[in-house]
């Protein structure tokens, strides 16, 4: 409680990350040790470092993009994978995940609410101008629609933050369940239905 008080609860769930990652990285490291290979009949395994390059490769990235519609451009196996208009985090790019894609899920309805409210707002501050021009001056039904306005377009930066933070989700959820290895098992039953 004091922790989270005088911190904020966004470092709190940064430390509980951080933690979950050096336990994950421990298990890997337990299960690549020379007692655990001498046991296996099969031929000699890939090293370590060719285990963590390959995972590394099918990372879920993100990075700053000021020539993509967010700001933001998600890349998978070198290859762009979004955002894109309508689909922020593309299910093919989280395939395997069900926290990711249920991440994915609640970006794209951030997203769909961020579109309305700064239709709203363009719309409502429109109107509040063409009202007060019609009227020669500012009325109450002119201000009125100019507040609803402004308050839309609070609404959608809150929805576009929100959004931001859906996609960051679905991107360390997937990449959580990857280094844990869950995404095969989440892959081959999605594709027995």
């Amino acid at each position: 409680m004091f922790f989270t008080q005088n911190h904020g609860i966004g470092l709190l769930t940064a430390s509980v990350g951080f933690v979950l990652c050096l336990l994950s990285s421990g298990n890997a490291l337990a299960q690549a040790s020379p007692a655990g290979q001498a046991s296996q009949t099969s031929p000699a395994p890939k090293s370590l470092a060719d285990h963590q390059a390959g995972i590394e490769q099918q990372f879920l990235r993100v990075e700053s993009s000021p020539w993509s519609a967010l700001g933001l451009r998600l890349s998978k196996n070198g290859q762009v994978v979004g955002p894109r208009w309508f689909s922020v985090v593309p299910d093919e790019a989280v395939e395997g995940s069900k926290e990711a894609k249920k991440h994915a899920f609640h970006a794209r309805i951030f997203h769909g609410a961020t579109a309305g409210f700064a239709l709203a707002a363009v719309g409502l501050i429109v109107g509040g101008i063409a009202v007060a021009d019609s009227n020669g001056k500012w009325t109450s039904n002119a201000r009125l629609l100019a507040a609803g306005g402004l308050l839309a377009l609070l609404a959608e930066g809150v929805c576009a933050l929100f959004r931001e933070r859906e996609i960051m989700e679905t991107v360390n959820s997937y990449n959580y369940d990857l280094v844990r290895g869950k995404l095969g098992d989440g892959a081959l039953g999605q594709s027995s239905r």
